[in-house]
């Protein structure tokens, strides 16, 4: 059993109930179910043994909660089943009749060890344990595709009512994708080997049809140019010959203007700072003497105002001297005679050194007014002579402005002038860069030619051996189905003693039994259910001969409607091949790799000879002790 992918040990309860003990051996294992005198040997108890192995491989539920609900003797019990996956030994408990808990234990024991734990934990991580265990990531040959072992086991583990035409009934009711997945990956054929050859010929065979086209675009292009490929060399040469002569005349041209700037400009920007700075001095000296015009031009009137007050005064003089007030001829305030002095002194009409009593005297008056006359005079040929100054200034800053703005100028002509001249060489270098550019470019397109049909070539050559090892695995599996097909037809002519002959559709692996003359169809019930057993048994000769197959090498079959098959020819054949295929692998390797697990209400005579190797269980009707579980439900 070492090579055996999974094996079912034993099938049991905990705590324990009378017959439900069941150990399994390699090869052919039997639930007989008798009737006897005292009942019928339905309903005691084989499909809930093929349940209770799916249920412990990771089905969702054995039985449903109402059913359980109504039998005391299954409530608070755990399911044990021990199995094994290549030379390793586990044990699952999960309780009955539906939890997604599950522990995992290592080796075949009813004992409880935490330190013997593998696995605990919900269904989904259980399954994805098996899955691993069994198959190390294979189911999952890609990112988008993945068989899982529930979808393997329902092809592996079949019920009395609707299993044995599922497999026709899935062709028609499942996606065709789902069913092909799930069949050529048992058959090996779904390896991320040749996943990864379909799709380099996949994307081989775009490369092909996205790069066809492009060096025909290209050749239409380039017949459009005015330049043919063998004279774009030249006239590159050419063209940078040049090139290289005008970007030598304006490394010399900048040489020549910043020999200029070092000599002739320095000298105007020099000479420019000091117009300017004599402008600005002017301009100083205009300021002041505009300032001192304007204070003189103030003095003037402040003189004649003074001389209009004095010749009031003397007016009023002539006016008011027969009366006895006085007036300050400076505040104009009446005042008593006696008090004239006092009061003229205190407005400071006079000087502070004055003690006798005032009297006013024309003739000073008169001499004041002299002396104004002659201050006005002063000012008047002061300030002519400040205006012909401010005139020459006005003209000398004119002059140098006219100055500044002419070397202005020069600065900027200069510069703009040798600006002018870097940019006509400039635009000159740049158009022949350009024309080296596009030339370059031309080029290209002539190189990038050549290196897109080169490319294509090798695409080409990359979609042939693509192509070539697809059509390699393609014919592989090819071989393989007929291999198949082989054994199908084998199993159902050895079923139907040559009456009838099996075929495969080449492309669905659809089974058929067909009559033995011509190919026309046998439709009945009977047939259906043959061409099932026929077709799984075929599935696990060519896992036991193919070492690519991802088989599991079990099988659990309940046992079909006994209306619906040929008992004791047809149905008693079964076990007849099953047997003679252990014994052609004791033959060949020392060892039966397979097992096979078959409910049944009847068994031929050769395996009832070998009760204790072949039947695993015996049931019968009539007494609770005959029944699985002692029910029925």
């Amino acid at each position: 059993m070492s090579k055996q992918l999974l094996s079912i040990h034993r099938v049991l309860l905990d705590p324990p109930i009378y017959q439900e003990n069941t150990t399994f051996r390699p090869g052919l294992n039997v639930i007989w179910a008798e009737s006897t005198d005292k009942g019928s040997a339905n309903s005691v108890g084989k499909t809930t043994l093929k349940n209770l192995i799916d249920y412990g491989l990771g089905k969702t539920e054995f039985i449903s909660e109402e059913k359980y609900q109504q039998i005391p003797s299954l409530q608070n019990r755990c399911l044990v089943l021990m199995f094994g996956c290549y030379e390793e030994k586990y044990t699952l408990r999960r309780m009955l009749p539906k939890t997604d808990h599950c522990v995992v234990y290592r080796e075949w024991s009813m004992e409880e060890r935490e330190t013997d734990i593998e696995f605990i934990g919900d269904i989904s991580g259980y399954l994805a344990w098996l899955e691993n265990k069994l198959w190390n990531g294979r189911n999952r040959p890609s990112n988008d595709l993945k068989v899982s072992f529930r979808q393997v086991m329902s092809l592996l583990a079949r019920d009395q009512i609707s299993g044995f035409s599922a497999l026709e009934k899935s062709f028609k009711s499942e996606k065709k994708k789902v069913t092909q997945d799930r069949l050529t990956f048992l058959l090996g054929f779904i390896t991320q080997e040749r996943i990864k050859a379909r799709e380099e010929l996949e994307t081989a065979t775009t490369l092909v049809e996205e790069n066809k086209a492009t060096p025909k675009i290209l050749e239409k292009f380039l017949s459009t140019q005015e330049i043919a490929e063998e004279e774009i060399k030249w006239k590159l040469s050419s063209l940078r010959g040049e090139l290289a002569e005008k970007i030598s005349e304006r490394k010399a041209k900048e040489t020549n203007i910043k020999k200029i700037q070092d000599t002739e400009l320095t000298r105007l920007t020099e000479d420019l700072i000091k117009i300017r700075n004599l402008y600005e001095d002017i301009e100083g000296n205009l300021l002041i003497t505009e300032s001192r015009i304007d204070q003189y031009k103030k003095a003037q009137k402040e003189a004649r105002l003074e001389i209009e007050e004095l010749e009031v005064l003397v007016v009023a003089k002539e006016s008011f001297k027969h009366l006895n007030t006085y007036n300050c001829p400076h505040c104009h305030k009446e005042l008593p005679k006696e008090m004239i002095n006092q009061v003229l002194h205190d407005c400071g009409a006079l000087n502070n050194s004055e003690q006798e009593e005032i009297s006013p005297d024309l003739n000073a008056i008169e001499e004041r007014k002299l002396v104004l006359s002659f201050e006005i005079e002063d000012l008047m040929e002061a300030v002519e002579g400040l205006s012909e100054r401010l005139e020459l200034l006005r003209r000398n800053k004119k002059e140098v402005g006219a100055k500044l703005i002419d070397a202005h100028n020069k600065i900027t002509e200069m510069e703009k002038q040798q600006q002018n001249d870097l940019l006509q060489m400039n635009n000159s270098i740049n158009e022949l860069e350009n024309q080296i550019d596009q030339l370059v470019k031309t080029e290209s397109l002539y190189k990038r030619k050549d290196e897109l049909l080169k490319q294509l070539r090798a695409y080409r050559k990359q979609k042939r051996e693509a192509n070539a090892k697809v059509k390699e695995i393609n014919e592989s599996e090819k071989e393989m189905k007929i291999t198949l097909s082989s054994y199908f037809h084998e199993i159902v002519s050895f079923l139907y003693n040559n009456q009838r002959k099996g075929k495969l559709d080449p492309e669905t692996l659809k089974p058929q039994i067909l009559h033995i003359n011509g190919d026309m169809k046998d439709d009945g019930a009977a047939a259906i259910t043959v061409a099932t057993i026929a077709f799984d048994l075929a599935l696990l000769k060519y896992g036991l001969e193919f070492c690519t197959s991802e088989h599991l090498l079990l099988l659990v079959h309940d046992s079909p409607a006994q209306y619906e098959i040929d008992l004791s020819n047809i149905y008693a054949k079964v076990f007849d091949w099953v047997i003679k295929l252990e014994k052609q692998e004791m033959k060949k390797y020392g060892e039966i790799r397979f097992q096979y697990i078959i409910t049944s209400l009847y068994i031929p005579e050769n395996v009832k000879e070998n009760s204790h190797g072949y039947i695993r269980k015996k049931l019968y009707g009539g007494t609770d002790d005959g029944k699985l579980f002692g029910i029925t439900y």
